[in-house]
């Protein structure tokens, strides 16, 4: 059994890249690195402390992908595609109710 843990973000320029710990009991924790482009996020309306609850939909989706074995920190790159599915996965806002009009003898 093993989980991921949030465990910061850093920032150069317009990238945010999080970084997440792969946790497997009995075993070093294991570093992945995923990387958001700040503009595209803007521009798909995923705001900034959405950040983290994205790559971590983005990283469960490929955790079957990743190969752990190899040495170093693991690395990703948040897609367009990733964004899309991220928020396509959301629960959608319920409409507002409309406006009740008063009755005049209230």
């Amino acid at each position: 059994m093993s989980n991921l843990r949030y465990s910061g973000f850093d920032q150069q320029n317009n990238t945010r890249s999080y970084v997440f710990q792969h946790m497997v009991p009995g075993e070093k924790a294991k570093p992945i690195v995923v990387s958001a482009d700040i503009p595209m996020l803007l521009q798909h309306k995923v705001r900034i402390q959405d950040g983290p609850a994205l790559c971590l939909y983005t990283l469960m989706l490929a955790i079957n992908d990743v190969d752990f074995s190899q040495t170093g920190t693991l690395r990703r790159l948040v897609t367009v595609e990733d964004v899309v599915a991220y928020l396509a996965s959301l629960p959608r806002p319920s409409e507002p109710k409309g406006k009740r009009e008063k009755r005049p003898d209230a």
